[in-house]
């Protein structure tokens, strides 16, 4: 093995990537984590954002009338966490994926990304007929070619439902309401700086300030912080 590989390999062994996003859940495995690790690299991650439920009831009432919606958009993890959050035991989650979800999954139920379409199967047992689009901007051209093709005519249609974040993009809603086709947006979770960030993002810094003092480069930690 030449020098520079064997140099490669040592750094890469020693290498901390620091993730700002949140962690994977229990029994997933993260993208970007699982690329890093399999070229040797440590990975860690540090939660940015923290997520508190609301306007529960109003959202409950909601999805257990499908038949008053067009279909259902899910544009993250915790839109589908939010719906989730609507029943408050593992009875009322059964009964919902036994008597509710089936008749959602005659709607047009759209997803954004791939992490989403997945928990929203797991979770709620809704299957998202368009999805792992990659953004709203590109899940909102679809929908509405979609909805083209099967001549289900703007402003006569029922409207979509939308749980979102208090700090939504409104990519997505706006598209379709450009087109004259409606959407209800329920504010379903509120979306917060984490409250351990400053001082999880100051001991990273004073750790990475450590490890550039020490002697023996390569046997450094030093590494990246990916931000995202």
């Amino acid at each position: 093995m030449a020098k520079s590989e064997k140099l490669g390999e040592i750094q890469r062994k020693n290498c901390r990537v620091i993730f700002f996003k949140s962690p994977p859940a229990e029994g997933e495995e993260d993208s970007y984590g699982k690329v890093f690790r399999k070229e040797g690299f440590e990975t860690e991650f540090a939660p940015t954002l923290s997520f508190t439920f609301c306007n529960r009831e109003k959202l409950l009432q909601a999805v257990i009338q499908p038949e008053s919606y067009q279909g259902l958009l899910l544009t993250s993890k915790r839109a589908v966490e939010a719906v989730s959050n609507c029943f408050g035991d593992d009875q009322s989650i059964d009964d919902w994926k036994k008597s509710i979800a089936p008749r959602w999954n005659s709607k047009l139920v759209c997803g954004v990304g791939g992490a989403t379409v997945k928990v929203a199967a797991s979770q709620l047992a809704v299957q998202c007929q368009l999805g792992d689009s990659g953004s709203a901007d590109k899940l909102a051209s679809v929908m509405l070619e979609r909805l083209r093709d099967a001549g289900v005519c703007p402003r006569s249609s029922l409207p979509f439902l939308f749980p979102c974040s208090s700090l939504r993009l409104d990519t997505l809603m706006s598209k379709l309401r450009d087109a004259d086709y409606d959407v209800q947006d329920i504010v379903s979770y509120e979306t917060e700086a984490c409250p351990s960030l400053a001082a999880q993002a100051g001991q990273i810094a004073d750790e990475i300030s450590a490890e550039l003092q020490r002697e023996d480069r390569e046997a450094s930690k030093v590494g990246f912080t990916v931000y995202f």
